[in-house]
């Protein structure tokens, strides 16, 4: 039924990929966070049409990708896991695949990076790297999520990214049981001028400490 759905779907009409996508992020975030997470299905079903790889070579959409599209499936097994749907978990599961970097986008970021036109879109990808590393943290799943930090931290830049990095790491350290290192991280992070959350901050320090 989903896969009827979507060849209605003219990704030919879609004029402005990236803000189409960007404003179904917003969406499904949204959605979930203030408990209407069962909406938030059709949305993520949606990008993650827009968002494969196949759909590129058909129609040329700039935000297909299969690092974006690796994300989206992470964010509806997570949500299948959230609403306890084992048979939806199990879907997705057999969709993932190989969780490991796609080496012809990485290629690409080494051109984008050192060209003004392509910096916009590495930025993109690493932010999408950094988030993938997040959510595989929370799977428990370190060999692959260290693969994408160490992407995100390659071509990430900003003071913003580099605190979100950082974070990052101190969580993946915990969630090995190294806690030394992860004190480490955390030590240079300045809480008080940074967006990440505090109560998560805390959460890890009392974990950390314990």
């Amino acid at each position: 039924l989903k896969d009827q759905l979507m060849r209605q779907i003219n990704p030919l009409t879609i004029t402005r990929p990236h803000v189409t996508v960007d404003a179904l992020v917003q969406l499904s975030t949204y959605l979930t966070e203030t408990g209407y997470s069962q909406l938030a299905f059709p949305v993520l079903l949606l990008q993650e049409y827009l968002t494969r790889p196949c759909i590129l070579s058909q129609a040329n959409l700039s935000c297909a990708s299969s690092t974006s599209n690796l994300l989206v499936r992470l964010k509806l097994m997570e949500l299948c896991c959230y609403l306890n749907l084992e048979n939806g978990i199990a879907h997705h599961q057999g969709f993932l695949g190989n969780l490991g970097p796609n080496e012809d986008e990485i290629a690409k970021a080494l051109i984008d990076e050192a060209s003004q036109s392509g910096r916009k879109v590495c930025s993109r990808l690493t932010t999408s790297w950094l988030e993938i590393a997040e959510r595989l943290i929370q799977l428990s799943q370190g060999t692959s999520a260290r693969q994408y930090l160490e992407l995100a931290e390659r071509f990430g830049t900003g003071q913003l990214h580099q605190r979100r990095l950082l974070f990052a790491k101190a969580k993946l350290a915990l969630v090995e049981g190294q806690y030394g290192l992860s004190r480490n991280f955390l030590a240079e992070l300045s809480v008080s001028s940074t967006r990440v959350k505090l109560c998560e901050v805390v959460l890890v320090l009392i974990v950390v400490k314990a």
